[in-house]
């Protein structure tokens, strides 16, 4: 039985070990409420909202049509939606964390957001093929025909939202015209902060270890009274 059980704690513990190194090596990026952990590698967390905010990169060569059909019923992102202007302002809110000030939430003009790491989002969100010193994504702005636009350039490092960008046919010929694509922002709400996968895989392995220890100790007490 003593064999049995520390054949059992040697596996927790080898598990617990390989998720814990596997942590240590994970590239984690947290800003205000955002995190991205690329053991998750497609999206960004955001605690302040409980959503994932798809990383810009992986729908980046997907037209309009393209991507109303991949968040319907039956697309390969049918769990996620297309982010309005307010979506947006809800982005920007969760990227400063503590230090926004109300800024940036119309939804009817251009403006500045306030100074921002282009470092940080290319890093956080991915950095759009053919894009050089400039990183964006789009988002409906006006019902149904107008596309907005959220970026940072490495001249200034500011957050920039053009609420007003371009028409939906106007931004999907640009991105048939050999310029570098913008994706769309898609979001899904999670309802609750997720526990990533290393945290969950250790959680699991003390918790195996701790049963049979429970159930160990008890075999060695009914055996020790008889």
């Amino acid at each position: 039985m003593k064999i049995k059980f520390l054949r059992v704690a040697a596996i927790g513990t080898l598990l617990s070990i390989y998720t814990l190194v596997n942590a240590a090596y994970a590239e984690i990026i947290t800003t205000g409420a955002m995190t991205y952990d690329d053991t998750t590698p497609d999206y960004v967390s955001d605690s302040l909202n409980h959503r994932e905010w798809l990383r810009w990169d992986i729908v980046e060569d997907y037209t309009y049509n393209e991507i109303f059909h991949a968040t319907d019923i039956g697309g390969e992102y049918e769990d996620w939606t297309m982010a309005s202007s307010e979506d947006m302002n809800v982005l920007v809110q969760a990227l400063y964390g503590d230090e926004y000030a109300n800024s940036c939430t119309s939804t009817t003009i251009n403006e500045v957001c306030g100074n921002f790491e282009f470092d940080i989002i290319k890093s956080m969100f991915g950095e759009r093929e053919g894009s050089t010193g400039y990183d964006s994504v789009a988002f409906l702005s006006e019902g149904i025909t107008e596309v907005g636009l959220l970026g940072v350039n490495t001249d200034e490092n500011i957050l920039r939202k053009y609420n007003d960008w371009v028409s939906i046919d106007g931004k999907d010929r640009w991105h048939g015209s050999g310029s570098s694509s913008i994706s769309y922002q898609l979001y899904r709400e999670t309802g609750a902060t997720a526990v990533n996968e290393p945290a969950t895989l250790a959680i699991f392995a003390l918790g195996i270890i701790g049963l049979r220890m429970r159930r160990f100790k008890k075999q060695e007490f009914t055996r020790f009274t008889g």
